[in-house]
């Protein structure tokens, strides 16, 4: 508890001294104002977008557009993931495409996606998927290969299809592996989502926190860039210790596959 403690606290203590340094920078004439506001000036136009819902509006059209893609591209890594490992030559396949389309960057295929579906939110969930499925599809299967072949010869023992080896042997103990996948999903798909709205403006009016950002730039509005930025950092915090941290503790802390850090 003591050492648990005192972490805590030097974060804190390092927190405070970059916002420090933050703020006194631009006052001191360190840094221009216009590439650099201050802290005070980047959380006052926070707390104003907040007030006038502009930036929540953007929060939950960014959030929308994000939990469908990454429900599709879960829900599709998940089933080509239990079909690889199921069957080598469906992984040999998988792996072909893994190995060309999972290093192309989501706003090189945007051109294409907005040719194909017009600009607007088809064409994000697009990229979006792209950039969940891969990833996700790769950490899923090498979860599934590494359970153990005991388990699952015990699993063909017992009369278990090869659907329920997959949901009741290889699912749970792949959960690591999983949670990683999600993880790694989730951060991807803010990526394609961002660069999309601000480097193509695809969703235009209707656009989220990435459009947000677009327009505060575009205004010489650093401030309100900031302020944009620091909402995402705030809601990759929350999903990250919240719901990632929740279900890690309910699942894999729970059963012993990993210990707390905390």
């Amino acid at each position: 508890m003591k050492g648990f403690k005192v972490r805590y606290i030097v974060i804190t203590a390092l927190f405070l001294i970059v916002i420090l340094a933050w703020e006194m920078a631009p006052r001191m004439g360190l840094v221009s104002p216009l590439s650099l506001p201050s802290f005070s000036n980047v959380m006052a136009s926070f707390w104003k977008s907040i007030l006038d819902f502009s930036l929540i509006n953007r929060t939950f059209l960014s959030l929308q557009v994000i939990g469908i893609g990454y429900l599709v591209g879960g829900l599709l890594a998940f089933g080509l993931a239990g079909l690889s490992a199921l069957s080598d030559g469906v992984w040999t396949f998988m792996k072909t495409l893994i190995a060309i389309l999972d290093p192309l960057p989501a706003v090189a295929l945007l051109p294409l996606a907005i040719l194909w579906f017009g600009v607007g939110t088809s064409a994000i969930l697009f990229t979006i998927i792209h950039s969940v499925v891969w990833p996700m599809l790769l950490n899923v299967y090498n979860g599934f290969k590494s359970v153990p072949k005991t388990q699952l010869e015990v699993g063909k023992n017992i009369g278990l299809s090869k659907f329920e080896i997959v949901t009741k042997v290889m699912v749970p103990s792949a959960f690591t592996d999983m949670i990683v996948g999600l993880k790694v999903g989730w951060s991807r798909s803010w990526r394609a989502l961002v660069a999309g709205e601000m480097v193509f403006g695809a969703t235009g009016a209707s656009g989220g926190l990435g459009w947000y950002i677009y327009q505060k730039r575009f205004f010489m509005d650093t401030a309100g860039v900031f302020a944009g930025l620091i909402m995402i950092a705030i809601l990759g915090i929350v999903v990250e210790y919240g719901l990632f941290g929740l279900l890690e503790k309910k699942t894999i802390i729970k059963w012993g596959m990993q210990t707390s850090v905390a």
